[in-house]
């Protein structure tokens, strides 16, 4: 009977202990959750990187001259706040190119790459590239950003192009190139290369402007070499001139954003050879010429736009847009012009009209939308993503921002404070 009780006692306490035990671990327990909750403190979350953002950047005037500004952001603001962007200087030119800022100081002949925090939306410097050394100075036109490590900045007037290389900023090389071709008049020996553009076979193609002589009028005969393309091989360094005699001197090369096509139509600077000179044998002065993937002039392609409107005097083709061109000019029924060459500049601001031609079927309507958008004109900025175009207004009360929806529909998306311009707009990322 004792052996019996001894056990009931030994498994009631053995029971007991083991209660007692579990107590204090669940009250060991609860006291180290306790600490842990009230001691650790809790791992920050990492901000998040912005999905999508936008390079855009303006200048305004100052008694000093135009200073340039430019920030990054989510979608560029209805007015933009200079407390909110980044002054960068002036006479400085702003690109972009594979999600960074670059900004060319034509009096310190350095290009500065900009960084762009992706969370942040933070600018900073990331490299600068003095190009000084090697020949480049004042202002460039945007230089070709050929690839991640392939830049051309370009001065064929001085017969030089660099190469660079964007991520790193440093020269890979420097061409020397031949001259410009010989246009006979000494007084036209002045040129400028706009709106360079990389062919289907990757050249860089560029148009070269001619200007007209500063003194009238002389024996010399003027040019008769008509439009000239330079095309210059990146991968052997060799530049080749091609002409094409239909028009006496291109312009800006203009891209059409729905088809890609690259147009060619003549300069304004035509418009100071009548009453001036001798024109008879040079070729049309205003008429479109169109380029073929490969830089080479379309011969299947020309309009002479003399025979749409009466032009006394071209200002500018300002876009081709689906096989339409915006331009604006003077007709004879409203100019004539000055008696001395040396007043030619008078009494051009006048009586201008915008119009679109199309230039499949020559049918002529009135271009309003800058004028209706509170405008003077427009500049285009960019083709982004190779199929919507931007562009810069001039004429407002302050620079408008627009993004294109159709030949003439426009839609603003910015504007500047009062005698400012936008300069550049792109997507970074």
């Amino acid at each position: 009977m004792r052996i019996l009780k001894s056990r009931k006692t030994t498994k009631r306490w053995t029971w007991i202990t083991m209660l007692l035990i579990g107590m204090v671990s669940v009250g060991i327990s609860s006291c180290g959750d306790d600490d842990d909750n009230n001691n650790v403190t809790p791992e920050p979350e990492e901000p998040e990187e912005v999905e999508s953002a936008w390079i855009y950047g303006f200048r305004l005037p100052t008694p000093q001259g135009r200073v340039y500004y430019m920030a990054a952001a989510e979608e560029v603001p209805s007015q933009v706040d200079i407390s909110q962007v980044v002054e960068v200087g002036l006479n400085v030119r702003l690109y972009s190119y594979n999600g960074h800022p670059y900004t060319w100081n034509e009096n310190a002949a350095t290009m500065t790459k900009w960084d762009v925090d992706r969370t942040t939306l933070e600018l900073s410097v990331s490299g600068v590239l003095s190009l000084g050394g090697s020949g480049v100075s004042g202002f460039v036109e945007r230089p070709i950003f050929f690839s991640e490590t392939r830049a051309f900045t370009i001065q064929l007037e001085e017969q030089l192009i660099v190469e660079w290389n964007p991520t790193s900023m440093e020269i890979n090389q420097v061409f020397n190139i031949p001259s410009l071709p010989d246009v006979g008049n000494d007084n036209l020996q002045w040129y400028t290369q706009t709106f360079r553009f990389v062919t289907s076979d990757g050249k860089i193609l560029m148009n070269i402007v001619k200007r007209t002589p500063d003194n009238c009028c002389g024996s010399s005969e003027l040019s008769t070499n008509g439009a000239i393309m330079a095309v210059f091989d990146p991968e052997i360094g060799s530049i080749q001139y091609i002409e094409d005699e239909r028009t006496y001197c291109g312009d800006k090369i203009l891209q059409d954003p729905i088809d890609g096509s690259l147009y060619l139509p003549s300069s304004g600077e035509n418009s100071f050879l009548d009453p001036y000179f001798d024109t008879s044998g040079l070729p049309p002065r205003f008429s479109v010429l169109k380029l073929n993937a490969d830089g080479t002039f379309d011969p299947d392609f020309f309009v002479d736009l003399t025979d749409i409107i009466d032009i006394s005097f071209y200002a500018i083709s300002t876009y081709v847009y689906d096989g339409n061109l915006v331009c604006t000019y003077i007709d004879q029924a409203d100019h004539s012009h000055a008696a001395s060459y040396d007043d030619r500049f008078t009494n051009l601001g006048d009586n201008r009209r915008t119009v679109i031609i199309d230039l499949e079927t020559g049918d002529l309507t009135t271009f309003d939308s800058f004028n209706n958008l509170g405008y003077g004109g427009g500049t285009l900025l960019n083709i982004v993503d190779g199929e919507v175009s931007y562009y810069a207004t001039f004429g407002g009360e302050g620079g408008g921002l627009l993004r294109q929806n159709g030949t003439d529909d426009f839609t603003v998306l910015s504007t500047t404070p009062s005698g400012g311009s936008f300069q550049v707009f792109d997507r970074l990322w």
